[in-house]
């Protein structure tokens, strides 16, 4: 008897400026045959601050959200098997609203306030061009926190706010792009104490498929646009920008792009800043207490690092001077790999001490007669800072560059490709956003689909220091790259001994998405790493009464984060064929279960999946790292994978394929739209080979995959790659 195939469905409900939790109400309708049938109303979730639905079938459902005293929201959304994350964010009636990827994001507009972002390189010059021509304009600067500064960002206000000067702003605007020194410039969207995000003069914008190349240029002049250049690592995306300088019109044009059903997706290219994690004041000789934890030196009987895997750190600044990243004579490797500062543009990523330690914990040299040792101490390191006060655009092409693709991007100075690209990308800073975006999503989806030839990257996140939902942080914003399905997310718990127990630190953030922990402590109970400090063109160290300072306490999610980057680098250092998904499982599979009888009602340990066994925790995740564990499970891992595509129906997988997949059952294409076709698209209604039917490159065309899983036991996550020729 053929299995019906089910999803699994998670809806989070937000108001623009706070969490809404059980305050809103979820209805799901299946759409079959092209007709709307009945609403399901979804459950709330207390422990997971979230509406749920279990054992839906797959196909085409309209999503329904709404608030009391807030506008209500709809969506369409198609649910394969598996899991599927949906967000809404709700606002007042009549609020403007951008988009990130489908998700409606409302705001409250503060017609005074302009972004400024400057070069990277010698800012502090180029500022004062910058402020001179402010003063030019009648403009006053904003104060604003040092994580804004450190990114290169100035924001300033108008004299006034009315009808006149809201005209007269636009002009402004376009004035102050013209200045020497700077490089994005337009109206602030968010202001907070942390973080600041404005708009640019650049869309992205994702076609659907059908729409060919030669047309985009005319589409782009229909919408007051020129094409910038092709994102072609996104499938059929397009960087438009607008002929007038950036202005709130900006979002109604990405809203008539959406409207046009031409895209699945049209959003601004915000400028935003860059949050880091910690930045240690107490540079007090200490211990690496972290090692102990985490059974390093257990890990390192098996393997230090090859020299082959490369770990990328990716962070505010780098100094490639420092002697715990040099090889010893003879080592036959170089140590430090194509550094580069996408803020500056060069090969010498100075900036913030924070990428140092970072860096020192993930991979700093070990046996060197020097002062500390990197949890993967044998692996190459990839020193790269990040475009500070730029947008997703900019992070996008970073991180293709990092993964050793080409993104092509037009910026001035962009480096040429490097191959090969990192294997781990490990991540100890935050962008406070309230959903991730479409560009940002298809970023991560192309490196874990196709870094690391076809193994996928893997790519490591901290997830703050707030002690609050890193889902849903600052204002309503919250860690969205952290939180993302296909990103490995850390938080930090203490470091026992010396603290009494291993239990949450107590500034650690934590959330529904958390993948793991590592020992990172409090302010109190840190670990050691390489620290320096970068002034003007050059490197120089510390000084402490009278000597040489280069090491330092450092501690919470900024360390954990590269505990886990340096132990998913010994795991492909010993087995480089997994994949980035069983890196995950591997480390989720051999975590610690720690501080397991603690009631809280969020952090406490829950059963997932009905099974009878508490396995995950808000706080910790699936536990607390064990480097030991990981790479002795990477290295006696035998792939027991029972789910296969088959040649013909009575294929059981116990011979090898034979390369026929396109006459195969489990594979067909569809012309319809999923929600014309409906019931007829489902796999599950296929007992027999189903009714396949040539692509028609005038519209889009739909790829449907069946897999078996022909073993007795449920399989682990995996996910499914089509290559189309």
């Amino acid at each position: 008897m053929q299995r019906l195939i089910t999803a699994s469905l998670k809806v989070t409900i937000k108001a623009f400026d706070h969490a809404l939790n059980d305050k809103a109400k979820v209805t799901i309708s299946i759409i079959a045959d092209g007709k709307q049938k009945e609403s399901i109303l979804l459950v709330y979730n207390k422990v997971f601050r979230c509406f749920s639905g279990t054992g839906l079938l797959t196909g085409i459902y309209k999503i329904h959200a709404e608030a009391k005293g807030l506008e209500s929201q709809e969506r369409k959304v198609i649910l394969n098997s598996g899991e599927h994350d949906e967000l809404f964010i709700l606002g007042k009636k009549g609020m403007p609203f951008y988009y990130r990827g489908k998700v409606k994001v409302p705001f409250q507009p503060d017609e005074k306030l302009i972004g400024v972002t400057v070069y990277g390189k010698h800012a502090d010059k180029r500022e004062n061009e910058v402020l001179a021509a402010a003063a030019k304009f009648g403009l006053s600067q904003v104060e604003t926190s040092s994580h804004i500064k450190d990114n290169n960002v100035l924001v300033f206000s108008l004299a006034k706010s009315d009808p006149k000067a809201a005209q007269e702003k636009e002009e402004i605007i376009k004035q102050l792009e013209n200045t020497y020194g700077v490089q994005l410039v337009g109206p602030v969207l968010e202001h907070n104490k942390l973080s600041v995000s404005f708009l640019t003069r650049q869309i992205i914008v994702k076609f659907r498929s059908h729409v060919e190349r030669d047309r985009i240029p005319s589409i782009a002049k229909e919408f007051d646009c020129q094409v910038e250049r092709a994102i072609t690592y996104i499938g059929n995306g397009w960087v438009f920008k607008t002929l007038r300088p950036a202005s709130f019109h900006i979002l109604d044009i990405c809203e008539r792009l959406v409207q046009s059903n031409m895209v699945e997706y049209a959003e601004p290219n915000i400028a935003f800043t860059v949050v880091n994690d910690f930045t240690p004041n107490d540079f007090l000789f200490t211990q690496q207490r972290h090692h102990g934890v985490i059974r390093t030196e257990a890990a390192w009987d098996i393997t230090q690092g090859d020299n082959n895997i490369i770990i990328a750190i990716v962070d505010g600044g780098f100094d490639t001077t420092h002697p715990d990243f040099q090889n010893p004579a003879g080592a036959g490797w170089t140590k430090i790999y194509n550094p580069w500062d996408f803020s500056g543009m060069d090969a010498n990523p100075l900036g913030i001490n924070h990428g140092v330690e970072s860096s020192g914990i993930a991979a700093a040299v070990s046996n060197n007669a020097e002062g500390i040792a990197g949890v993967a101490p044998g692996c190459k390191l990839l020193p790269v800072q990040y475009p500070g006060g730029l947008g997703d655009l900019a992070h996008s092409d970073m991180y293709i560059w990092v993964g050793g693709f080409n993104p092509h991007s037009t910026s001035p100075g962009f480096p040429v490709s490097i191959s090969p690209g990192a294997d781990v990308i490990g991540n100890s800073f935050g962008i406070y956003q309230s959903a991730i975006s479409g560009i940002m999503k298809d970023t991560f989806d192309y490196l874990t689909s196709y870094g690391r030839n076809g193994k996928g990257c893997v790519i490591v996140y901290s997830v703050g220091n707030d002690n609050i939902d890193f889902n849903n942080g600052l204002g309503g914003s919250g860690r969205q790259w952290a939180a993302y399905s296909r990103t490995i997310a850390v938080a930090a718990s203490t470091i026992s001994p010396p603290d009494p127990a291993e239990i949450k630190a107590t500034t650690s953030n934590f959330g529904m998405n958390l993948d793991i922990c590592a020992p990172a402590g409090n302010t109190g109970s840190q670990t050691r790493s390489v620290s320096s400090y970068n002034v003007g063109g050059g490197s120089i160290a510390g000084t402490s009464g009278g000597g040489t300072l280069s090491y330092g306490s450092f501690g919470q999610t900024s360390c954990a984060s590269p505990e886990v980057s340096g132990t998913a680098a010994l795991m492909l250092s010993i087995n480089p064929n997994l994949s980035w998904i069983e890196v995950r499982n591997i480390l989720r599979n051999t975590a610690n279960k720690i501080d397991f009888a603690n009631a809280d009602a969020t952090g406490q340990w829950v059963d997932l999946n009905g099974d009878g066994v508490k396995e995950y925790s808000q706080w910790y995740g699936y536990g607390r790292l064990d480097a030991a564990a990981a790479v002795a499970g990477a290295r006696d891992f035998i792939s027991n994978s029972d789910i296969l595509v088959r040649d013909n129906l009575a294929d059981t997988g116990t011979v090898p394929s034979s390369g026929t997949f396109w006459g195969s059952p489990d594979l067909w294409v569809r012309t319809d739209d999923p929600a014309i076709d409906g019931a007829l698209a489902l796999p599950a209604n296929y007992a027999s080979a189903p009714p396949h039917l040539d692509a028609d490159r005038t519209h889009d065309n739909w790829v449907y995959v069946r897999l078996k899983n022909t073993g007795t036991s449920p399989s682990n996550n995996f996910y499914v790659r089509v290559y189309i020729v």
